[in-house]
């Protein structure tokens, strides 16, 4: 099999978008997490279909540990893309999606209860997210688009127990990694059922 060649550039790119795409997931289950609880009200005024309020302030106004912990996440992930961004002197025509991302619709982001209550929803969107994210900084270490399994299989080891590593003396694979293992330490302490309890007060 041919070997699919690789730009340095428009895997950075690539990166910044899926850590937006992270951020987006993330917010979309605070406040789906916050809808169960502090912000029931607004159950009465949101409706199937309508967008979600694009304000962080209002996850961070709220006393709920484990939303009080996404917001973190989330501001950590914007560091990292501002940092990204001034770094490799990016555009905003470099980091602008070929057509407009539509609004996030409450469609999308509706619990799907068949599948689990918001807060495993929450926590599974952090797992997938971040194994995305980790498989795009290999790739970037190594130049290439075609990463082993082994990838995959050290990010399951390392998810709930250590630090994840790769060997690069490339400035933004150590940036993003860092984050990377930053972001990790801080999702094995929230205690993502606990959303369950603030559910119930």
């Amino acid at each position: 099999m041919q070997q699919q060649s690789f730009n340095y550039r428009e895997q950075l790119i690539t990166i910044f978008h899926c850590l937006q795409e992270t951020v987006d997931g993330m917010y979309a289950h605070a406040f789906d997490l916050a809808l169960s609880g502090e912000l029931r009200f607004m159950n009465d005024v949101l409706e199937h279909g309508d967008e979600i309020p694009g304000d962080l302030n209002y996850l961070k106004a709220l006393k709920c540990p484990v939303v009080n912990a996404l917001v973190e996440l989330i501001e950590d992930i914007f560091e990292l893309q501002e940092s990204m961004f001034n770094i490799n002197a990016l555009s905003l025509d470099d980091i602008m999606l070929p057509e407009d991302e539509p609004e996030v619709k409450m469609e999308e982001w509706e619990p799907q209860f068949e599948l689990g209550p918001a807060w495993l929803e929450a926590s599974g969107h952090t797992y997938g997210s971040l194994l995305v994210l980790y498989r795009l900084v290999w790739q970037l270490a190594n130049e290439s688009l075609d990463e082993p399994d082994e990838v995959i299989e050290k990010y399951e080891r390392s998810f709930y127990e250590e630090d994840l590593c790769l060997t690069s003396l490339d400035a933004n694979v150590n940036m993003i990694l860092n984050t990377l293992n930053t972001i990790l330490r801080k999702n094995r302490m929230i205690d993502y059922c606990d959303a369950e309890g603030q559910r119930e007060k």
